[in-house]
């Protein structure tokens, strides 16, 4: 635990606004809006360098700690409960995509962990953009079949990107 800790107060790796500058938020905000014209779904995106050190003492991992951004971002917040988070933990590079109930009810697990694994493949190379891009598009092609696009698809969340350093 307490090399862990150390590891953990003295991370020196990627910080989430360099591994993502305005200009590729940007870039990925656009893509939401993009892949958000083809379903009725509410994409939103969240990139943390590091837990906070309480957090860290409490051992809340990386899947609890997307759910309160999930929460705080209010990205449950849709008239058909169908709002998805792609939340990525820099320092321990994992993502991790949270569901609301309707996307939960129809697509299958293993869907969001394929996107999920490919994402940290790529995180692990350090193509950070593209990465996210991708999975985006990933999650449309899957979104597109729960929720297709009708004549009324209000854009019911900002299409948000958080970044917490």
């Amino acid at each position: 635990m307490v090399i862990n800790l150390f590891k953990y107060l003295f991370y020196f790796g990627k910080t989430a606004k360099s591994a993502f500058p305005e200009s590729d938020l940007k870039k990925i905000e656009e893509a939401i809006a993009n892949s958000e014209i083809n379903h009725r779904a509410e994409i939103c995106f969240a990139c943390e360098t590091k837990l906070g050190f309480w957090d860290y003492l409490k051992s809340v991992n990386s899947r609890e700690r997307a759910l309160q951004v999930f929460s705080d971002m209010k990205v449950w917040d849709t008239i058909e409960n169908n709002g998805l988070l792609i939340y990525i933990l820099l320092a321990e590079r994992k993502v991790e995509i949270i569901l609301d109930r309707k996307i939960i009810e129809q697509t299958s697990q293993e869907e969001w962990l394929r996107i999920t694994k490919d994402m940290e493949k790529g995180l692990a190379k350090k193509d950070y953009l593209k990465s996210v891009v991708f999975a985006l598009e990933e999650a449309s092609l899957v979104l597109e079949k729960c929720f297709p696009v009708r004549m009324d698809n209000p854009n019911e969340l900002e299409d948000l990107v958080k970044v917490f350093d």
